[in-house]
């Protein structure tokens, strides 16, 4: 018999993870680099996860990753949730050494090398994963009622110039989805990140102010919609979670986002497979070397 009240605990803070936590201009490449990553280990009270946001079925390149956020849970006296971003277009190595773009690796199936990265890009140990995709979002946004969202920038649909312009919106359906997947901006794939990131503190609002209802109604869809989402977490991780969800609740959030401007990355053409010229980004020592990301990250962690 399935205990419905293990699942209704877990899965009310496992989506407010996902809510508060899911919720690029030309240079020439000057060198691919082989640098081994430190990675630092999670302590006792720290909980890392990588938040994998694709577009699903029914859409071009569905599998591929349009999100890709590090949550990472200090859970303590004075609790904080940190946001790390990477940028979908980051260009790595793969398994067999071959160049590809980082949002690529959990459609060829390489979700431990999604993760190595993600550890490496970071310095954070990164074990456990959480995939969801646009069905579930909307469909969460749906239940919800819609979410107010804070946007700093028209979005602006390419095809049709529909326009959603700046300020406070209620946002589910065809616009919620246009925030979400709209790159065409001076800033280009960071502006979306942003627009992501404005998403994110709209469900936060949202959630932490449900009616016992609204949650009854939230656990229902996450258990209707199982084939929309994936994840590794174990039973041991699942009640670590859940013997913390006070400080979850009353974690304080950061966003740690690196773009071009910093110096940290750098943006170029590549071939990829067989395919010459394709446009991606790339840390500003070399493919792969993420030593001085990993230094920035770790010393903003450090400055709380």
């Amino acid at each position: 018999m399935i205990d419905l009240r293990f699942y209704f605990k877990f899965f009310l803070v496992l989506t407010g993870i996902i809510i508060i936590g899911s919720l690029i201009l030309p240079e020439k490449i000057s060198f691919f680099s082989f640098v081994p990553q430190k990675i630092l280990a999670n302590k006792e009270n720290e909980f890392t996860l990588l938040l994998i946001g694709k577009s699903g079925e029914g859409y071009i390149g569905g599998e591929n990753t349009d999100s890709l956020i590090i949550a990472h849970l200090v859970l303590d006296k004075q609790s904080k949730i940190y946001l790390i971003p990477i940028p979908r277009d980051l260009v790595v190595f793969d398994k067999n050494n071959n160049l590809t773009k980082i949002n690529q690796l959990y459609a060829l199936k390489e979700i431990d090398t999604l993760l190595q990265k993600a550890s490496a890009y970071s310095g954070l140990e990164i074990k456990n994963y959480f995939v969801y995709d646009l069905h579930f979002i909307l469909g969460l946004a749906e239940t919800l009622g819609g979410i107010e969202v804070k946007l700093d920038q028209p979005v602006i649909d390419a095809a049709s110039f529909y326009t959603i312009y700046p300020g406070k919106r209620i946002l589910k359906g065809d616009d919620l989805e246009l925030v979400l997947r709209s790159r065409y901006y001076p800033e280009g794939d960071f502006q979306r990140i942003k627009n992501q990131m404005a998403v994110i503190e709209g469900f936060k609002n949202k959630f932490l102010n449900l009616s016992w209802s609204d949650k009854i109604k939230i656990l229902k869809f996450v258990l209707a919609n199982r084939h929309h989402w994936q994840t590794n977490l174990n039973q041991e991780t699942i009640y670590f979670l859940l013997n913390k969800s006070q400080e979850v609740r009353e974690a304080k959030i950061k966003v740690i986002l690196l773009t071009t401007r910093e110096k940290f990355l750098k943006s170029g053409y590549f071939t990829i497979g067989n395919t010459e010229g394709v446009y991606g980004i790339y840390p500003s020592l070399g493919i792969d070397d993420y030593n001085s990301i990993q230094n920035y990250i770790l010393a903003e962690l450090k400055s709380d």
